[in-house]
């Protein structure tokens, strides 16, 4: 059975020591502690799986990281749990969906052994930490999954998301806007010559905005005109 740490700190930035992986530099569990100095002292890859337990869905992403912090992607994973649902209105978690976000994340669990996974860490996003029951409801996930599951803010959201787009897109030049539209949220990064020089994160998430302002299927005209007018008030 894999170790569990924290995959996904705070602070962005990733270093490589001769035997050590470090991601980050924030809140984590310490280094990623390579297990084998492999042929002619050059470490292997580690595998690795992050997951997401967002608003709307939850996400497992499986993938061998060198230590020159190359991705290569093993696996992708999603499963409709929509934990948001009535969350934004009545601010608890649902017991069905987040049942099933339990039943979900110890199939994650599962597959991420089969597929002999090193390290494995979650986070929770918009729905969870604004609940009154989301600290509970992430203690149970520990608990019965032993996955580190941990609550992060808006910031460390964009933190998150401006990291990944930097990755796979380089982001030089600009200026750069990145838009990430969540369930719960929707996350704003600024980017000029690969730096985030201003980041935000607002409550516009699909999921939020639908339950609060489009009742009706298909929503009235009024409907919408009220979540225009919303969008124009806090952009």
């Amino acid at each position: 059975m894999p170790t569990y740490h924290r995959l996904l700190p705070n602070e962005p930035g990733v270093s490589v020591t001769p035997n050590v992986l470090t991601v980050g530099r924030g809140n984590c569990d310490g280094p990623l502690h390579m297990t084998s100095h492999g042929h002619g002292g050059i470490m292997p890859a580690v595998r690795l799986a992050a997951i997401d337990v967002g608003s709307n869905s939850l996400h497992m992403l499986v993938a061998d990281v060198s230590p020159d912090g190359r991705i290569q992607v093993v696996d992708r994973l999603k499963e409709m749990v929509r934990l948001g649902h009535r969350a934004f209105t009545s601010g608890k978690l649902d017991r069905e969906a987040a049942e099933l976000a339990l039943r979900t994340l110890k199939t994650f669990e599962r597959l991420a052994r089969a597929r002999h996974v090193e390290r494995l860490g979650a986070v929770a996003t918009s729905a969870v930490r604004e609940a009154r029951n989301g600290a509970s409801f992430v203690r149970l996930l520990r608990r019965e999954t032993g996955i580190p599951v941990r609550i992060v803010s808006g910031l460390d959201e964009a933190r998150l998301i401006f990291r990944a787009a930097r990755h796979a897109l380089g982001l030089d030049g600009g200026p750069h806007l990145l838009v990430d539209v969540g369930g719960g949220s929707v996350e704003l990064v600024l980017v000029r010559d690969g730096r985030a020089v201003w980041m935000r994160s607002l409550p516009l998430g699909v999921a939020r905005l639908t339950e609060r302002f489009l009742v009706d299927d298909p929503p009235r005209t009024g409907q919408v005109r009220q979540l225009e007018k919303h969008l124009r008030r806090e952009l």
